[in-house]
């Protein structure tokens, strides 16, 4: 199993608003991956735990396939998919989190 830990600079966020937000990072992860089967993507999950949402994938492969550079994927994808997908869109949907959370609040 591979997974990532993403925590937003947000305040006021729920479980709903976090689990949607972690639901838009695992389809960036998965746009990343590599994967010949489909089962890795399949085998994707968001959890909320507090404040953070967990994002991954439970294939047994899923580890190797995130940390390994030295692969080669004729079919698109790398690793660090998961990193990836945190650090280059975790900003653009903490920036969501934070607009939608403000017209919640009135501001």
């Amino acid at each position: 199993m591979a997974q990532i830990r993403w925590e937003p600079n947000v305040v006021g966020a729920d479980e709903e608003d976090l689990r949607l937000c972690g639901e838009a990072l695992l389809d960036d992860a998965k746009a990343l991956a590599p994967d010949l089967s489909g089962e890795m993507k399949a085998s994707g999950f968001v959890r909320v735990e507090g404040d953070s949402v967990r994002i991954g994938f439970g294939t047994e492969y899923a580890v190797k396939q995130h940390y390994r550079t030295d692969f080669e994927h004729p079919q698109g994808g790398g690793a660090l998919f998961l990193k990836k997908a945190v650090d280059e869109f975790g900003p653009v949907v903490e920036q969501i989190l934070a607009e939608q959370l403000r017209r919640r609040l009135g501001g």
